[in-house]
């Protein structure tokens, strides 16, 4: 055997712990030993997968008679590319970027590396009810493309306190509402409020559902309220549904929240090799990266038929809160799609449903209003939608 042979050979045992490393997950959960288990997912499987990569490099240089640093460095400058597009492209990438196919792939890999603020602990808290809200006080949040700073009011919302007294406009709404990835006075429903000169009150927690949104609601002053103003996404889909058929919320314990704020601690700190890692990850298992395209970026309503009736089904309960007039609008990730608020008033003028109105961001937001990375409208959308949604707001209420 020469001695290209025996390189290959242990290049074939170094890509098999990539694989181990990569693809089995499972390999390092250790029933009832969480500090165990914690050590191994921590270090020993994203150091390990590295460790494996490089020693690839090397044995496949060998095998072809190369420098064993060559192939090593190409591993090197691959991770290096996603460092520097994920973290720096938005500074340099023209604005048509954000269209190709190309920046699909970083968008889906820096989806799944970035942090979420429900489960970063300096900035959230576990509710019995709602499982989280986010925590009062001032904070900090940032991915890719921002980092911007969060006052929380003592219900747990990113306003404050004076706008917990008598609101006139209550904004319900997920990730959209709250702001993410702006700054607070950038958000639409503070926008909103600057250019009404109406007290409002915005709600929006990061992943809540309509069924949480309601259950806020229900913690907050109704009585001087003239509307209401509802930011569907498609991730209520599921809560909704669930909700409904079970005529509860989840039931979600302190060690579930506790166990989701240690794992999001993974995603604030860069470990040699992690956006390779989930580059060959999301290759291998074939998941689909969000691209450009208008069908790959609208909602999985096709999973939840009943989702129309599931949300008016908790706007009848919101309305045994408060009857005022309702606005409804919706935002999808790094796409808005123009027919899913046509459905919803479509279902509404069938059903007879009253003192609803509705705004279709759809033709409003376009790619110029989202990040490059991140599925989130930025301070330029938060403008617009803050616009039509006055607009609509005027109409409505005389």
């Amino acid at each position: 055997m020469t001695k290209s042979q025996k390189y290959l050979i242990g290049a074939v045992l170094a890509l098999f712990g990539v694989v181990i490393f990569a693809f089995r997950a499972d390999l390092f959960i250790i029933p009832n030993r969480p500090g165990v288990t914690a050590m191994l997912q921590d270090w020993v499987q994203p150091y390990g997968f590295g460790l494996c990569l490089l020693l690839l490099g090397y044995l496949l240089s060998k095998s072809f008679n190369l420098k064993g640093w060559v192939f090593m460095l190409v591993f090197v400058v691959w991770e290096l590319v996603y460092v520097v597009i994920l973290n720096f492209g938005a500074g340099f990438l023209p604005e048509k970027a954000k269209l190709s196919r190309w920046l699909a792939h970083f968008k889906g890999v820096a989806l799944d590396n970035r942090s979420m603020i429900q489960f970063q602990e300096e900035s959230a808290r576990y509710d019995n009810e709602l499982f989280y809200t986010l925590k009062p006080g001032h904070s900090h949040f940032k991915s890719f493309e921002f980092k911007t700073s969060y006052d929380v009011n003592p219900l747990g919302v990113r306003d404050d306190a004076a706008s917990l007294e008598h609101p006139a406009v209550i904004f319900l709404g997920d990730s959209f509402t709250m702001g993410w990835g702006v700054e607070q006075d950038q958000s639409f429903p503070a926008v909103f409020e600057q250019k009404s000169g109406l007290k409002c009150l915005s709600t929006g927690v990061s992943s809540y559902g309509t069924a949480r949104e309601f259950r806020m609601l229900a913690r907050t002053q109704t009585d001087s309220l003239k509307a209401i103003i509802i930011q569907f996404h498609d991730t209520d889909l599921e809560e909704n549904d669930y909700y409904i058929k079970n005529k509860r919320l989840g039931s979600r314990t302190q060690a579930d929240f506790d166990a989701q704020v240690a794992d999001n601690k993974k995603y604030t700190k860069w470990i040699p090799f992690k956006y390779l890692r989930t580059a060959l990850v999301k290759a291998v298992a074939s998941v689909k990266a969000p691209d450009a395209t208008e069908a790959a970026l609208k909602g999985n309503s096709k999973e939840f038929p009943a989702f129309l009736s599931d949300f008016y089904s908790i706007l009848a309960e919101i309305r045994q809160i408060t009857p005022v007039p309702v606005i409804l609008t919706y935002t999808g990730s790094f796409y808005t799609d123009p027919a899913m608020i046509e459905k919803f008033e479509a279902y509404a003028k069938e059903h007879g449903v009253k003192d609803i109105a509705f705004v279709n961001l759809g033709p409003v937001l376009n790619h110029e209003d989202y990040f490059y990375f991140d599925d989130h409208i930025n301070a330029h959308g938060h403008q617009k939608v803050a616009d039509a949604l006055l607009a609509r707001y005027h109409e409505v209420i005389k």
